[in-house]
């Protein structure tokens, strides 16, 4: 396949904003670019999308941390006719054609339930490797960092930015929890 039918786009996905993804995924799609199949070649935040006709297709994120029931995890999901696009961090993205799909077929839980689940999982991968960081890596440096006062401003520089990326990952884990739950609550006060 030819360069100018690949895409690239770079664009942060905590794994907890895994609708985000998958609403941009669809958008993308409905514009003619398919996500490129793959087991995560590039960054964390590199998509790779390749030429296609504009359609009306769904993605979906699901979490699997069983790395023995993998294939059986994807073959569940192909056999209701989602079509598997890759993994990242035990979360598999699946898409599926819109047309002529209920609501119930483009949604891959089962109840709300699941889907609560699916929320607790995305944060729950998440909030202790934060809070492992923080301490291990990130208070160390801090008192590394201010202790020594040969440094320079690059390095407080570096400190200040690393500091901020872990809070906005420690407010994006509860801000995203929050979401999903009224989301879900929203669904509940419907029926």
């Amino acid at each position: 396949m030819s360069e100018k039918n690949i895409k690239k786009t770079y664009k942060w996905f905590w794994d907890f904003d895994y609708d985000k993804q998958e609403k941009y995924y669809t958008k993308m799609h409905a514009k003619g670019w398919a996500l490129k199949k793959q087991e995560r070649e590039g960054t964390a935040f590199e998509q790779r999308f390749e030429k296609c006709e504009p359609a009306n297709v769904v993605y979906k994120v699901g979490y699997n941390a069983v790395k023995t029931g993998r294939g059986s995890f994807i073959k569940m999901f192909e056999d209701y006719g989602w079509e598997y696009c890759g993994e990242m961090n035990d979360f598999y993205c699946f898409r599926k054609s819109a047309d002529g799909a209920s609501a119930e077929e483009l949604d891959i839980f089962s109840d709300d339930e699941s889907r609560l689940n699916m929320s607790k999982k995305a944060v729950t991968v998440w909030l202790p490797m934060l809070t492992m960081c923080t301490f291990c890596i990130l208070i160390p440096q801090t008192v590394s960092i201010l202790g020594d006062t040969e440094r320079g401003r690059a390095d407080l520089t570096a400190l200040i930015l690393h500091w901020a990326v872990y809070v906005w990952g420690y407010i994006g884990v509860f801000v995203s929890s929050r979401r999903h739950k009224k989301q879900i609550k929203k669904s509940w006060d419907q029926k």
